[in-house]
């Protein structure tokens, strides 16, 4: 939603397909493509998102860091 808010508008070329993509929620596609694709949030290395994980504090810090830099 903060991607959105800034008016970040990511490429729509850049489509990133995690290993993990059938745990992704549908409701939740949408945004981690946005994210993904402005490069806010990579995933947790060898072609994972990790969706059903527990999101770190060190991970919403990388976050806010990189919405920061790019809005």
């Amino acid at each position: 939603r903060m991607v959105k808010l800034i008016g970040l508008q990511p490429s729509e070329e850049s489509s990133v397909t995690y290993s993990d993509q059938a745990q992704i929620s549908a409701w939740a596609q949408d945004a981690v493509d946005t994210v993904s694709a402005a490069g806010i949030m990579n995933g947790v290395g060898e072609g994972a998102f990790a969706p059903q994980q527990t999101y770190t504090l060190e991970q919403s810090i990388a976050t806010m860091l990189r919405l920061y830099q790019t809005s």
